[in-house]
């Protein structure tokens, strides 16, 4: 099975899309308010509560045959779309005095990774629970 059957494609490249305007319009509000040594944490952190808040809510709309397949299938492309939009504002717009080393600090790939783990336990979460309060219903 493709991984792509696991999503509808459309509908993740949007919800992508909407999550990278979060982050990004979120990351630049911490820049002002959170001290520089805590940001990357702080960066983290509504990386991982915007891509859950983004990943439950196409997943109400959505309902996977396999929750894990669609939860990693959605992150791959969450991650894919967001590096996308990175290298075109950050690498060649706004940060484009640092390049490609953009990519290399550990906070922003730890931010990639979060981007694919989370929407899986999103998708684990709401259909996991409700798939089995069906099986005990059906007791």
């Amino acid at each position: 099975m493709c991984a792509l059957e696991c999503v509808d494609l459309k509908k993740a490249v949007k919800s992508a899309i909407v999550l990278y305007a979060l982050i990004f319009t979120f990351a630049s509000a911490l820049m002002f308010y959170v001290p520089s040594a805590a940001y990357d944490y702080a960066a983290l952190a509504a990386v991982a509560l915007l891509t859950f808040i983004v990943s439950k809510h196409y997943f109400r709309m959505y309902k996977p045959a396999n929750p894990i397949c669609s939860g990693l299938a959605l992150g791959v492309v969450f991650a894919v779309v967001m590096f996308v939009l990175d290298v075109l504002l950050m690498v060649y717009g706004f940060a484009s005095q640092l390049g490609w080393a953009y990519f290399a600090s550990t906070s922003q790939l730890l931010g990639y990774v979060l981007t694919i783990v989370v929407p899986v336990l999103a998708a684990k979460m709401v259909w996991g629970r409700k798939a089995g309060k069906a099986r005990r219903r059906r007791r």
